[in-house]
């Protein structure tokens, strides 16, 4: 009788650990605003290591209709709901649920509530991605009945992400269990430009990349500019991003009268290769934002990425970026005269050489992608996985 061959040993699936399962529920470019590239890297990223399914919540055309409530907008959520979220109720549950709360807007407040009523209890784990903040003291402005909802479907996230430790808290006023920041972190740009000299612009390029919104600073950088203009300063104003009608207009009818027009250029949607473009030929980098919900702008870490030194107000997570008189400047919120003068001193010798400098090593320290996806993965992936440990 033949002596049997040795036995395979055979995979047990006992022990292979299934793929996590993600509902990340966000908003995706386009338009490129810094929340929505930023839920895109994410979900690009986690889609390596887990199975996640995405819901886009982007209803807008035009980064300047931000918080604005408009039939079609509404239109789109309703579909959204009925497409996407109450198959939902039928599905196996989520290990985690990965959502990015609105910011400070009543319409965009009780889309989350709407949402979270429905999704959240589909998830063992919560975690909210504050990209906007100041949702969580709005919440405390609204009417008695808004407030209780808000407190049974958005309170008590099993982990709250800020992007930097600015005030208000959002962690703290949604009761989160758990407090993580979570630095943004951009592709590096600059490998294409390595080597390159970077061009002697005459005269020098100061610019802004933005939503054309008023809290953005837009009419702020007129007065900047105004302010400049009077000190003899030599300069092109180089503007890139997108808003609503009106309030362009205003601003290209403001700078007509101020006198100023003629210093500022303006691109419209700038991406890829030409916003680099225009950033590499770029002295100061100019960000005069007291936006509502800003956190931590992707367009000052793009700047310095680029080598570029910023000027920002003192405004939110602005600061977390630009070291203040090293990688340029932070000043007081609403003061364009302490603003442009601190512009002007970027202008002149060799002091935007130093501080662009400056301003790259701090990109490469702390806003890569990498050191982005990483602190991501050990909080939303990590979680889930030390959970599970708990529980065998």
């Amino acid at each position: 009788m033949g002596t049997a061959g040795p036995r395979l040993a055979q995979p047990d699936t006992h022990l292979t650990p299934r793929r996590m399962r993600v509902l990340a529920v966000g908003m995706l470019p386009p338009p490129v605003g810094g929340q929505a590239v930023m839920f895109e890297k994410a979900v690009q990223s986690l889609a390596h290591h887990a199975d996640v399914d995405t819901i886009d919540m982007q209803a807008q055309k035009n980064i300047g209709q931000s918080g604005a409530l408009t039939f079609d907008k509404l239109l789109f959520f309703i579909g959204i709901l009925s497409r996407r979220m109450l198959p939902l109720l039928m599905q196996p549950a989520y290990d985690v649920l990965y959502y990015c709360p609105a910011g400070p807007n009543r319409a965009a407040l009780l889309k989350d509530i709407a949402v979270l009523a429905l999704i959240r209890r589909r998830a063992a784990r919560v975690i909210f991605h504050f990209h906007a903040t100041g949702s969580g003291a709005y919440i405390q402005t609204q009417s008695p009945l808004i407030r209780r909802l808000a407190r049974r479907f958005l309170f008590r996230p099993d982990v709250a992400i800020r992007c930097a430790d600015v005030t208000p808290n959002d962690a703290a006023a949604y009761e989160a269990c758990e407090d993580r920041i979570i630095m943004n972190g951009i592709a590096d740009p600059f490998p294409p430009y390595r080597g390159r000299t970077r061009p002697a612009s005459d005269p020098p390029k100061i610019t802004f990349i933005g939503a054309l919104v008023e809290d953005k600073g837009i009419f702020d950088l007129i007065d900047i500019a105004q302010h400049l203009a009077q000190q003899n300063c030599r300069f092109e104003l180089h503007i890139a991003g997108e808003g609503v009608a009106s309030e362009v207009a205003r601003f290209d009818r403001m700078a007509r009268e101020r006198g100023v027009a003629g210093y500022i250029h303006r691109h419209g949607v700038l991406t890829g290769t030409r916003k680099y473009d225009l950033l590499f030929e770029t002295t100061a980098f100019v960000f005069p934002s007291f936006f509502r919900a800003e956190t931590q702008p992707l367009a000052v870490i793009e700047a310095h990425a680029m080598g570029v030194p910023a000027v920002g107000y003192d405004w939110r997570g602005v600061g977390t970026i630009i070291g203040d008189g090293t990688t340029g400047h932070v000043v007081p919120l609403r003061d364009t005269r302490r603003f442009a003068d601190a512009v002007k001193s970027l202008l002149e010798g060799d002091a935007a050489r130093r501080m662009g400098d400056r301003a790259r090593l701090r990109y490469e320290r702390c806003f890569t992608l990498e050191r982005f996806t990483a602190d991501l993965h050990a909080v939303i992936l990590g979680g889930v996985a030390a959970d599970r440990a708990e529980k065998l």
